[in-house]
């Protein structure tokens, strides 16, 4: 009896014993854990440098060029003083990504018509830029040039038919020039740029914004754009690739094509002409067209060239890969460096009269087009042959009827196919596009009912027309 109550009370103390270390190593336990893994400390502050903004004209700073490793990153950040669109310009790097952040947010610089680099910076103070390589180490330049500024921006560039292009320099890639424009809204202005040597550029139309004013896709045939709002405008450039480097001289070219002022009035031209020169030079010619139809305008210089052709309106009425149809009487404008040739295809002002048989004849300036009229009538067919080889140049003819309607070409002429519909007297046109050499007479053609008589042609039939005067 007394060895069992020891027993027992032994077992109540090793109870408690047992019951008092689970109580202390539940308390201790926590401890431990902490001491084992300790809070990690706060995420050092990355150390992104301050980077200006550039301005109208000048290139990237000189600390913004970096060379990125593979798979490496960098950061700046720059400062914000007046809120609008900045355009965000890199310089190689092709598999350097480069993103804009205000604070954890990331802005979106991308444009669904014009692409990347259009950032939209509504607020004043701090953001950061990041650059991430996802490739081989990578050297990249890069740029941010707010838009909706003028400082910087060059004197007014005119707009009238005869004044001269502006010829500026790029300082790099990365500068973005700006050029006022002398324009009021509802004008219909063309823009173009090249370099002066190989390169690649681009340019735009813009407001106070910065921003492309102008639609990506035109929703009809004419070119140019008609200025919307109140202005005023200017042009914005950009020359991104200059071959022999930079500074890079570019030229940039802003017409007016309604309402065009300052351009040169040329006379329409006949067969067998010259084409005509004005004094002093003038890139934009207007010509007055008695009546609506069919006619040939082209721009000569060593050959001929068709040119589109505007209405007052500035809208056009004539593209170069499709024949021209003047809607209305009344005058027209062409935009061109060289000497023009416009032809009423109605008139047949110039050409010559011929009988069947051999005719020779001269190109006497470099893109004339000759004329002959025909002896035949209505319904009758013809054959009218050159031959395809021989010293240049070598003529392309071409049959009309004498309202300027299309009858035949080159093939139905050859083969004999060629059936005179229409109205008489019929015209045959000769003409090359020969610039090696693109004058000097051509060899012989003979025009016959069938192609076996033209092949007996022999009777030589020669132009006495020699003497030219200019268009």
């Amino acid at each position: 009896m007394p060895r069992h109550l020891c027993t027992t009370a032994r077992s109540a103390a090793y109870t408690a014993l047992l019951l008092a270390l689970t109580v202390l190593l539940s308390l201790l336990a926590p401890m431990g854990t902490a001491q084992a893994n300790p809070p990690a400390p706060p995420a050092a502050t990355e150390d992104c440098p301050a980077f200006p903004l550039s301005a109208f004209g000048e290139a990237a700073p000189e600390g913004n060029t970096l060379t990125l490793p593979a798979e490496g990153t960098a950061c700046y950040t720059f400062t914000v003083e007046k809120p609008g669109l900045h355009r965000l310009v890199k310089s190689g790097g092709n598999e350097v990504t480069i993103t804009v952040h205000d604070g954890e947010e990331q802005v979106d610089c991308y444009d669904t018509d014009w692409g990347a680099g259009w950032c939209r910076l509504e607020r004043t103070g701090a953001f950061t830029l990041r650059l991430t390589n996802s490739w081989d180490p990578s050297t990249v330049t890069f740029a941010l040039t707010p838009l909706a500024t003028d400082e910087g921006c060059t004197a007014q560039v005119p707009t009238d038919g005869n004044s001269a292009p502006f010829v500026a320099r790029a300082t790099a890639p990365t500068a973005v020039q700006c050029a006022r424009l002398d324009a009021k809204p509802g004008e219909r202005l063309t823009n173009t740029v090249t370099t002066t040597g190989y390169g690649q550029s681009t340019s735009w139309i813009t407001d106070g914004t910065g921003a492309r004013i102008c639609p990506s896709r035109r929703e009809d045939d004419n070119d140019g754009c008609v200025l919307p709002g109140n202005g005023p405008y200017r042009v914005l450039t950009q020359v991104t690739y200059a071959e022999s480097g930079f500074p890079a001289e570019y030229t940039l070219k802003v017409r007016r094509i309604s309402d065009p002022v300052g351009c040169t009035h040329v006379p329409l031209n006949t067969y067998n002409s010259a084409p005509t020169k004005v004094t002093p030079a003038s890139g934009c010619k207007t010509f007055t067209a008695p009546r609506a139809g069919a006619y040939e305008v082209y721009g000569v210089d060593s050959s001929r060239t068709k040119l589109k052709v505007y209405d007052r309106a500035g809208k056009t009425v004539c593209s170069p890969w499709n024949g021209c149809e003047l809607p209305a009487a009344g005058d027209y404008t062409v935009h061109t460096d060289d000497a023009t040739l416009i032809l009423d295809r109605a008139s047949a002002a110039g050409c010559e009269s011929a009988e069947l048989g051999l005719y020779r004849s001269t190109f006497a300036s470099a893109g004339e087009i000759d004329c002959v009229l025909l002896p035949l009538p209505a319904g009758a067919r013809l054959a009218a042959l050159a031959p395809l080889s021989g010293p240049a140049p070598r003529p392309d003819l071409t049959l009309f009827d004498a309202r300027g309607a299309y009858v035949c070409g080159s093939d139905g002429l050859s083969d004999g196919t060629c059936a005179l519909t229409g109205t008489a007297p019929f015209r045959l046109q000769a003409s090359t596009d020969s610039a090696d050499p693109a004058t000097g007479p051509y060899p012989s053609r003979c025009t016959a009912p069938t192609p076996r008589a033209a092949a007996r042609c022999s009777r030589p039939v020669t132009s006495p027309r020699r003497a030219h005067r200019p268009g």
